[in-house]
């Protein structure tokens, strides 16, 4: 009663080899599918002074649904309220996941998360995110020319 054993990946050995990434095999397995052409947003529309409210968009040009999503972000100002998601916070890391209504982010569509919250001094918006594992900076993900089943790697 033998069964398949998985490769071992020698860069990391405690991860199997990624069998759905013939081009390059010794990635451990891949934390997110690619997502190029999906992007995420910030944008700030009220201010008082000691207090905002702001959306956040995370806009889908993937050619294929996002199926659920996490979205984790690094963000000094206080965060008090939050809709259109689920939020957690340790310090000033919030994960965002889906709500109910809006788990599946089809093609072309997007979902726009609406928070509030209070700082002092100056205000500084997230400048860089992540999506189901995946860096997405405020923009749009590059694709790897050399192996376009990765995001782009550093």
């Amino acid at each position: 009663m033998g069964g398949a054993v998985a490769p071992v990946d020698p860069v990391a050995p405690v991860d199997p080899v990624d069998p759905v990434d013939p081009v390059d095999p010794v990635d451990p397995v891949d934390p997110a599918q690619p997502i190029d052409g999906v992007s995420v947003s910030f944008d700030k529309t009220t201010d008082w002074g000691t207090g905002y409210n702001a959306d956040m968009t995370i806009t889908n040009g993937s050619g294929q649904p996002i199926d659920g999503w996490k979205l984790v972000f690094e963000m000094d100002p206080t965060i008090t309220s939050l809709w259109n998601g689920e939020r957690s916070a340790k310090g000033n890391t919030h994960t965002v996941t889906k709500a109910s209504w809006n788990g599946t982010i089809a093609d072309g569509q997007s979902v726009t998360i609406g928070l509030g919250g209070n700082y002092s001094g100056a205000f500084v918006p997230p400048s860089e995110a992540t999506l189901n594992g995946t860096v997405i900076p405020f923009g749009t993900v590059p694709v790897d020319p050399v192996d376009p089943v990765d995001p782009v790697e550093a």
